[in-house]
């Protein structure tokens, strides 16, 4: 990387200076800590904000700001100046690279090696994020105050070090001698270098720590690391997933991967290509057809054409045929061409997981979606078709049960949420229940539902209680949240237009364990005064989860129902969690002795700051 600095350096002039000042001392910024933003362009309004630090994003190389009214964003470290943070003196390391003069000692007992990575390192980061800090850590990230020939100015500017536009080739040549024989190949992202060589080293080395294999986006998986990492899973027998998805792969790297395929036996999990993958996947599949390893297949938004999901329905068949397993999860949501193949794969085995969210999905297909899932799919994932309706899931389950079913479908979770089903699909479901449909978890989230499909719905769910319901964002009201009180051990009943006379009909449910009434803003305002104090002890006996937030309690209300809970032990005596969030709080050492108080009290966590 440094054989040639001279372009580097003039390509990254904050990057010299990082190597030509001289250190005066380290500012150390941590979570908390306060900060100026500036030198912003496109958001040049945000300049002078004073913000703080939450947390430091090591792939990113940013920092995320809050800045006042709750605004967050991610900053480079050279667009903030700290306000308030420790100076901590500093002293240049072996290599030349700054560091922490406290560290110094630690880092005297490195091997060279280790040193000399850690100095090429730092300049690859400060080139990358366009500034002269130095960064050491994901927590607290040192920032090199550079000595100037007058007294410096505020702190974060650089005025220490000559511009490169005023410096000339000699003294491009006298900068530190950096030795790329020194640095450590581990496969630093911001080096641009690649992680695969590494790994491949650990594949080939069959090291058995080494089960999953990451390698998204920073991390490159260019066509010489498919190669790379290829050539060593065929060797290797301890690595079961390779999770690379976020690339673009071509066809050579398709046939490469489905040549690897047809070796491997250990790798259960395949996640690879990015929404271009589209007709290459054909080529993919050639090697999947002759795998009996993979369990997982995700292949969620790939861009897939008909004809690619086409191969994939044969690929499935072929491996059944040579005795492999079935699938347990395979991931088809938000592929375009799903809905032309969809007959096909309706005949090829059935994994027990499936996904198929938001491919464009409506009553057409339904039929075959219920005859795919009727060869044993357990958890079915229909999420945002919103073409499927309530006709559309009617015809779904009278495949899924058709009037021959001699015994009843697996399956147990059912996510519908965005199908527009209506109440016309919550009536298709009581029929269904009536049929021999047994689900476990179901989920009716933004669905169009009202109290009518309620009513419908809630006396069949009663004879088999669900571990899950969510109705989340159906304004079904207090008669809709009353039906469906006792048809689930947890109820998430968020965004339904409820007011606090549903609270006692909630609480009188023996087997409810946890409750989601999150953004019901009936519940705030005036009326905790009311509700608060009418909750009984004999009732809420099995709560463990308690969630309403952005319910508009405000600072009062949150007062008010810590106080009760404070006072009465025998309310909710199993409640582990209590979340508050989004309820416009003051943030008061008030308010915030009043929640560790509750939290050390009833040995509960409790959420309740904005952040």
């Amino acid at each position: 990387l440094f054989e040639n600095r001279a372009p580097l350096l003039r390509q990254f002039p904050l990057a010299a200076m990082v190597l030509t000042a001289e250190l005066k001392g380290c500012i150390r910024l941590k979570e908390g800590s306060k900060v100026q933003v500036h030198g912003l362009k496109n958001r040049d309004e945000l300049n002078g904000t004073i913000g703080r630090c939450l947390q430091f994003d090591a792939e990113k190389l940013r920092w995320g700001v809050e800045l006042p009214g709750g605004q967050k964003i991610l900053l480079k470290m050279a667009n903030l100046l700290p306000v308030d943070a420790d100076v901590e003196p500093a002293t240049a390391g072996p290599t030349g690279a700054p560091m922490p003069a406290s560290a110094a000692a630690a880092a005297a007992t490195e091997s060279v090696g280790t040193k000399a990575a850690e100095a090429d390192a730092t300049l690859s980061a400060a080139a990358d994020a366009g500034g002269s800090q130095h960064i050491t850590g994901r927590g607290t990230s040192p920032v090199p105050l550079e000595e100037t020939t007058s007294e410096p100015p505020d702190i974060g500017t650089n005025t220490g070090a000559t511009p490169m536009a005023e410096q000339n080739a000699q003294e491009m040549q006298d900068l530190p001698e950096l030795k790329p024989a020194a640095v450590d190949k581990s496969g630093r992202w911001w080096q641009n270098e690649s992680a695969s060589a590494k790994f491949a080293d650990q594949l080939r080395a069959n090291e058995p720590t080494l089960k999953s294999l990451c390698l998204v986006p920073p991390k490159r998986f260019a066509e010489e690391d498919v190669e790379r990492i290829c050539d060593a899973l065929e060797v290797n027998t301890c690595c079961c997933e390779l999770l690379a998805s976020g690339h673009a792969l071509s066809e050579a790297g398709c046939k490469r991967l489905a040549q690897m395929l047809r070796v491997n036996r250990t790798l259960q999990m395949l996640s690879v290509g990015n929404s271009s993958l589209a007709d290459r996947a054909c080529f993919l599949f050639e090697g999947l057809s002759e795998n009996q390893g993979l369990t997982s297949l995700d292949l969620e938004h790939k861009g897939m054409t008909s004809e690619a999901c086409l191969a994939l329905a044969n690929a499935l068949c072929q491996r059944a045929q040579l005795g492999a397993a079935d699938l347990t999860t395979l991931r088809l949501s938000r592929n375009p061409g799903l809905k032309a193949a969809l007959s096909q794969l309706a005949s090829a085995p059935a994994p027990k997981q499936l996904l198929l969210a938001d491919s464009g999905l409506g009553e057409d297909q339904a039929g075959d979606i219920g005859r795919w899932v009727a060869r044993g799919v357990e958890d079915l994932d229909l999420r945002e078709n919103s073409s499927l309706g309530g006709d559309g899931l009617d015809a779904m389950l009278k495949a899924l049960l058709p009037k021959t079913c001699e015994q009843p479908p697996l399956l147990q979770r059912l996510r519908l949420d965005g199908c527009a089903v209506g109440d016309d699909g919550l009536e298709a479901l009581a029929t269904a229940c009536d049929r021999g449909l047994e689900l476990e978890e179901l989920f009716l989230e933004r669905c169009e539902a009202t109290v009518v499909g309620c009513r419908i719905l809630a006396p069949k769910l009663r004879r088999r209680r669900l571990r899950l319901l969510s109705v989340r964002g159906n304004l079904i009201g207090d008669e809709g949240c009353e039906l469906l009180a006792d048809c689930a051990e947890r109820l998430d009943l968020s965004a339904v237009n409820l007011s606090p006379q549903v609270l006692p009909v909630l609480g009188e449910q023996p087997a409810v364990i946890s409750l989601e009434l999150f953004n019901n803003p009936q519940l705030g305002g005036q009326a905790p005064a009311t509700w608060c104090s009418e909750l009984r002890c004999e009732h809420w006996q099995q709560l463990e989860q308690l969630d309403m937030s952005a319910c508009s309690l405000g600072s009062d209300g949150f007062r008010l129902l810590c106080c009760t809970l404070l006072e009465k032990p025998r309310l909710m005596p199993r409640l582990q969690g209590l979340c508050l969030g989004g309820n416009e709080v003051e943030d008061t050492d008030e308010l915030n002795d009043l929640s560790e108080k509750l939290a050390t009290a009833r040995g509960l966590r409790v959420i309740w700051r904005n952040t």
